[in-house]
């Protein structure tokens, strides 16, 4: 029974050692990733300054050394800091004290900016924090090669240290398969075939196996089966080296099929890291390597090492069970903020629920010339849908963050427009300035027979790069008493005749729409203060007409009513 106990919930240390290799090395990749944006994402100039970012992280337990200073000097200072544990624990130098800096500097970043991070920043996280408990140094390191172990090198480790670590890699599918089995779609296999027509992810290959609709429902049927049953497989305990062997080769083989078919960053890459411990003693005696399985050492230190990683388990698998929506169970709150500040806290509902309608952002902006330009292409605005939607994001952080802040955190837009005047700016000389910035979203909505209908284009945020912008010729501006812009808009012969946008006192989105002849006219929008929507309405020579929705100030569903000719009227439908 305990040679069992250790085949199923054992790893051999040199297996742990390729392991604390690829997390280096991936650290650093995800550090690479995120270099360019390094101004945008992580200090004071960009998207998210500390006092935003602090207003909600600290009362959550999330701590991060970013609070500190919120210049691009620190920033990159702090990334080079990451940068030099992340090379250390590659090459196993000081190898427990890198991995414990190297954590420390990852809460830190995901910390800094919780509106970027997704599935795969909170799998490298907890990867990361079981290494904290594990002989990760024992083989193939430079620690190893300075002060050899006496009694001839180590080859296993069993505990509950190791057992958390192979329970949380299963813990990513095993949950991410019953969010999914909620969805009746996943049991047909059309939810895959809607998460490929979205296009939010989607490579040239994936959209090419869409003109195969009944092969792809078979790889989600497929997927749905391997997600559940594989992470039973791992540690399955009759006969463990071959269907652990079969669940493996199933897993590597559905990430290198997401690597090829969706954009989502490093995660298929940290998904077959994490499978590296899972790698039997069998493998490295096939590569020549020695078959005495001779297990750690154990101590004081060892003991209250894996005392604390068996509680972290618990509370893992426990917080894991909120994601079952049959259980209606909730962690308290002062737990969360323990699991919030040690950095285990994790949703796995990754693609559980997909409605297949396409969307996309649109970064406008106008030049001081007039001249309306798409500010992430570079080139004049266009309204049409992309060929492909997932490469008009830069990378995947840009697409976690926009669809999360407008969401979920509408008011924080307000620094989008402030990010993109500078970045603009920095980039091109007199002349081509940038005067306003504007965040679109643009959606065509998934008909149940498979259609789509018509563009919607809805604005998220506008303002002038300068709130003591003034008009331009065919332009009117309106100030609140203090001087501040609270209104810009066209006019024509001395009324309003075209686009206006309206603002808040605090700079916050009010009212925007157009004017024809000084009459409201076409599609409009209304905000709440906290940014979040009020109304959608829409004139016709300054009377109501069609569908108006309005949304109460709490959230939730909009209620709706209709009109023809400015009178109220029945709702179709």
């Amino acid at each position: 029974m305990r040679s069992k106990l250790q085949n199923i919930f054992g790893c051999d240390l040199r297996s742990l050692a390729l392991f604390r290799m690829v997390l280096g090395l991936l650290l650093i990749a995800d550090l690479a990733v995120r270099l360019p944006d390094i101004v945008s994402f992580y200090t004071d100039a960009g998207l998210l300054p500390r006092a935003a970012a602090m207003a909600s992280a600290l009362p959550a337990g999330r701590l991060s050394f970013y609070f500190l200073n919120g210049s691009t000097g620190y920033a990159l200072v702090l990334f080079g800091i990451s940068a030099l544990a992340a090379l250390a624990l590659a090459a196993g130098l000081f190898t427990r004290a890198a991995a414990a800096v190297s954590w420390l500097m990852l809460m830190s970043l995901h910390n800094r900016n919780i509106l970027v991070d997704n599935a795969s920043s909170e799998f490298l996280r907890l990867l990361l924090f079981w290494s904290l408990f594990l002989p990760m140094g024992e083989r193939f390191s430079v620690d190893r090669f300075l002060k050899p172990a006496p009694g001839g090198p180590q080859q296993r480790e069993t505990s509950a240290a190791t057992a958390a670590l192979l329970v949380q890699v299963a813990c990513v599918y095993f949950f991410t398969g019953l969010m999914k089995a909620e969805y009746e779609g996943w049991h047909t296999g059309a939810s895959l075939v809607l998460g490929i027509a979205d296009e939010q992810n989607s490579t040239p290959l994936a959209m090419m196996f869409l003109q195969h609709p009944a092969l792809v429902a078979a790889l989600g049927r497929g997927v749905l089966f391997l997600e559940l049953a594989g992470p039973v497989l791992l540690f399955f305990p009759i006969k463990n080296l071959f269907f652990r062997a079969a669940a493996l080769a199933g897993f590597l083989a559905m990430q290198a099929g997401i690597a090829l078919t969706l954009n989502v960053g490093l995660f298929p890459a940290i998904s077959m890291a994490a499978f590296l411990p899972f790698l039997p003693s069998e493998f490295w005696e096939a590569l020549g390597g020695s078959s005495h399985a001779k297990e750690a050492r154990r101590g004081p230190t060892w003991l209250a090492r894996n005392f604390l990683a068996g509680i972290c388990l618990v509370y893992v698998l426990v917080y894991n069970l909120q994601s079952v929506k049959a259980l209606h169970f909730r962690v308290p709150k002062p737990l969360q903020i323990f699991g919030h500040a040690a950095g285990l806290t994790q949703e796995w509902g990754m693609f559980a629920q997909l409605r297949g309608n396409l969307n996309w952002f649109v970064a406008w902006g106008r030049l001081e010339n007039g001249q309306e330009m798409d500010l992430w292409k570079n080139r004049p605005v266009s309204w049409e849908k992309p060929t492909l939607i997932a490469p008009t994001y830069r990378n995947e952080q840009w697409r976690k963050y926009l669809n999360t802040t407008t969401k979920y955190y509408p008011r924080q837009l307000r620094y989008f427009t402030a990010d993109a005047c500078r970045a603009w700016d920095a980039k091109h000389g007199e002349g081509e300035k940038l005067r306003e910035a504007a965040l679109y979203f643009l959606t065509r909505l998934r008909r149940p027979d498979g259609t789509y209908a018509p563009v919607k284009k809805l604005l998220l945020w506008k303002s002038p790069c300068s709130w003591d912008l003034g008009p331009r010729p065919g332009e009117m501006s309106e100030r609140e008493k203090g001087g501040k812009l609270s209104a810009l808009g066209e006019v024509k012969d001395g009324v309003r005749d075209g686009e206006w946008t309206f603002w808040y006192p605090d700079g916050g989105m009010k009212e925007h729409g157009y004017y024809q002849k000084g009459l409201q006219t076409g599609f409009w929008q209304s905000w709440y203060q906290d940014a979040a929507p009020q109304e959608e309405r829409y004139y016709n020579e300054g009377k109501a007409q069609g569908r108006w929705n309005r949304w109460p100030p709490q959230g939730g569903r909009p209620a709706s009513t209709c009109y023809d000719k400015g009178r109220e009227v029945t709702c179709p439908g």
